[in-house]
């Protein structure tokens, strides 16, 4: 929902999931129960589904005999990956002496946030679950082995000590422009469109609805004045666009972010409009420093969600898609 108090209240909810890993240390290695010999090539569509196909090596255990070093995994940051096989510990910190929060099931998709640190023989990541589409939910209770939700965030070994996979590379399914509303909201997450596009800025049409006297926004955000706060608040000034015409105000759509030193300022509602944003806005460098006590969750999460955020450079009333 792009309602202010809905959109803090799921954000809130986000951070909130982090507690429900806590898991016990009875199992303080990070090796997944299945095979650790598990190959696999899948892409990223924009529904943020994962098709893996995987084989088995020869073998998983080793020769007995010295080999080479392996080559240790390496991922890019911002980028998609998924995990190749089942019961892949996510922990709090980069090491198998840190709290498991969970696990991960093979082809369970996550966006590289953070790392590499090389601690205890693995090579370690700090992963995010992709988040929730626009007007989406978890079904049921939420649980952690493996995570039935993908709101999760945590460290996770890209391999095992003998250098095979656990978490290879995706290739997610990027609109190219002309871009229509739909193609960035229907099944897609902040994450997937910062692992398109970064910072580079792109341009969609979308639908800017009126807002009905009865909407029930929110009191002010008390977050507004806090260094990059204006990415976290940018849901109470209610800059939320919708997939098309038939959606009124609160429906599918998303909301966009306006720097309020920009100069930036959108058209009269009741129209179509042709927005250039970009992700990663340099001001997302500060709000999971400052704006965030530690119970609200880790800053480099708060900071992953800002840097998620669409910041509108120009926008203009159109006729339509």
């Amino acid at each position: 929902m792009i309602g202010g108090v809905a959109l803090l209240g799921i954000l809130a909810a986000v951070m909130a999931a982090l507690v429900f890993g806590g898991g016990g240390d009875s199992d303080p290695s990070a090796t997944p129960s299945a095979s650790a010999s598990v190959g696999a090539s899948a892409s990223v569509a924009a529904s943020g589904e994962a098709s893996v196909s995987a084989a088995p090596s020869e073998s998983a255990a080793p020769s007995g005999s010295p080999g080479p070093t392996p080559t240790p995994v390496s991922l890019d940051l911002d980028s998609i990956v998924a995990a190749t096989v089942s019961d892949l510990s996510v922990r709090e910190g980069p090491t198998t002496s840190a709290t498991r929060l969970g696990s991960l099931e093979s082809g369970a998709l996550s966006f590289v946030a953070g790392g590499p640190v090389d601690a205890g023989g693995y090579r370690w990541y700090l992963l995010s679950g992709l988040g929730l589409p626009p007007s989406t939910g978890c079904a049921g209770p939420f649980e952690t082995d493996p995570f039935n939700c993908p709101v999760w965030f945590g460290w996770v070994a890209a391999a095992d000590p003998n250098g095979a996979p656990w978490l290879t590379a995706q290739a997610p399914d990027c609109p190219a422009e002309p871009i229509q509303a739909d193609e960035l909201m229907i099944g897609v997450t902040d994450l997937i469109r910062l692992a398109c596009y970064g910072s580079d800025p792109f341009t969609f049409r979308a639908f800017w609805p009126e807002i009905p006297d009865d909407a029930g926004l929110g009191g002010a955000c008390a977050s507004q004045d806090e260094p990059g706060g204006w990415l976290i608040c940018q849901n109470i000034n209610e800059n939320g666009v919708v997939v098309d015409d038939t959606e009124e105000f609160g429906g599918l759509g998303v909301n966009v972010s306006i720097d309020p030193a920009s100069g930036v300022s959108m058209p009269e509602r009741g129209t179509w409009v042709e927005l250039t944003v970009h992700l990663d806005d340099p001001a997302a460098q500060s709000c999971g420093e400052t704006t965030f006590a530690e119970e609200d969750g880790p800053p480099e999460q708060w900071l992953l969600f800002c840097r998620g955020q669409m910041v509108v450079e120009s926008a203009s009333a159109v006729d339509g898609p």
